[in-house]
Order: structure tokens, then C-alpha cells, then sequence
């Protein structure tokens, strides 16, 4: 009898424990559905479309290896692209190595070509309030994050008796992006004191330092330096 019940007893705990690991196994959870690079793209470009026009839209002319990052879930990897920036758009090179454009918005884009001169580059499609253009990250932070501004603008240049000619030109702006606003700097550090809430310390290290907010090196430091505070 005293067996028999040793017996039920010890069943009984077998199965509680067996109940109790597998209520702790992990549920797998569902993997993304796949990105098919034929959902990216709308029609072939046209690829004469700026062969009157002297200089380039694109912010390399060479083809780069890069991560789409589309959203939280969904990431293309290992993919060419051009960075157009008069129209701000991407362009792809798409399976058949045909050229095309984007049909959908984007988060993120890494260039992940060691070749490139872009090599480890995160670009965004805007920031803020300002999507016209394309922005580069070049010092990310919690606080204030320093971006690059990136625009191609097309100028017509007419001369007496000769044809008008057209020229793409690259600009490139610096700026600071906190609080969701987008503050241009200037050599002038004033200009960008309220990107930094006006911090006494930031404004010390900046004379102390003898900054000039419009350079990269000497701005990216002063961002550095208010991303650093506690």
C-alpha cells in the first residue's frame, strides 16, 4: 500500500514539473514577412533624363551597397543605390541590374559598401519638419543629434547669343536637430544656443574651445560635449 501511494505521489509530482517547464518555454514569435524588391520599385528610369544637364543629382554616381531600413520589421539588406537629391528620391538597381526608383517611404538607409567613400554613412530621407531633402547623420545623441543637409539645386546660366545651360550644384548645410526642430548653424554660435536650451555649460566649453559652429569637427565636439552631460 505504502508503495502504491510512493508510486501515485511521485506521478503526481512528475507531471506538475513537466506542467511548469513547459509553461516556461518561450513562444517563438513570428518572423516579418519578407521584402520583395518588385514592392520597392515604380518605373524604369529614364536614363538620359540629365544628360543635357552639366554636373550630377545624385550625391555619388557610383552604385553603393547598402541596408533599407523600411520599418521596425521590414529591412532590405545588400542592395545598390544612388542618393538622387534634386528630387529626392533612391534609386535602386533591381534584380534584372535595371535601374529604378523607390515606391514607398523609407526610415533609414546604411551604406555598407567598403568600397564606397560613404563606407558606414546613415542617411535619412528628412528630419523633422523638413522632409525636402536628405540628411546624413554625422553625431547621433539622445539630446541633440548633428545632421548634414544634403541638396542638389539646378542653376540656368544664359549668355548673349549661346544656348542656356544647366548645371546641377551640390550644397551641404550643417545643422542641429533637437526637440524636433532643425536649427542651421552659422559660424556664429548664437545661432544654435537654443539647440542646446541655452546650457551655460555648453556655452563655456564653446568659448573656451574657441568653436566655430560651422565646422563639422569643431560642432560635432560642442554635440559630443552636451550629449556627454548628466
Amino acid at each position: 500500500m505504502r508503495k502504491l501511494l510512493f508510486f501515485l505521489v511521485l506521478i503526481t509530482s512528475i507531471q506538475f514539473l513537466s506542467a511548469q517547464n513547459y509553461s516556461s518555454v518561450p513562444v517563438p514569435v513570428q518572423a516579418p514577412p519578407p521584402v520583395y524588391l518588385r514592392d520597392l520599385f515604380t518605373t524604369p528610369i529614364e536614363t538620359k533624363k540629365y544628360a543635357a544637364i552639366q554636373g550630377s543629382p545624385f550625391l555619388d554616381d557610383n552604385w553603393m551597397l547598402a541596408r533599407l531600413t523600411l520599418s521596425k520589421f521590414k529591412v532590405v539588406d545588400s542592395i545598390f543605390v544612388r542618393l538622387n537629391l534634386y528630387e529626392r528620391r533612391l534609386h535602386f538597381l533591381d534584380e534584372k541590374n535595371q535601374e529604378m526608383q523607390a515606391a514607398i517611404d523609407f526610415e533609414q538607409i546604411n551604406i555598407i559598401d567598403p568600397n564606397s567613400k560613404w563606407y558606414n554613412s546613415v542617411f535619412l530621407p528628412g528630419i523633422g519638419n523638413d522632409k525636402e531633402a536628405f540628411v546624413q547623420i554625422i553625431a547621433d545623441g539622445e539630446k541633440i543629434k548633428l545632421v548634414k543637409k544634403l541638396t542638389v539645386t539646378l542653376w540656368e546660366i544664359k549668355t548673349l547669343n549661346a544656348e542656356t545651360q544647366k548645371k546641377f550644384e551640390q550644397e551641404e548645410k550643417l545643422c542641429l536637430f533637437a526637440n524636433s526642430i532643425l536649427y542651421k548653424a552659422g559660424k556664429n554660435c548664437s545661432s544654435v544656443l537654443d539647440a542646446f536650451g541655452n546650457n551655460t555649460d555648453v556655452q563655456k566649453f564653446i568659448s573656451a574651445n574657441d568653436i566655430h559652429c560651422n565646422k563639422e569637427g569643431e560642432l560635432k565636439k560642442a554635440v559630443d560635449y552636451f550629449n556627454s552631460l548628466k
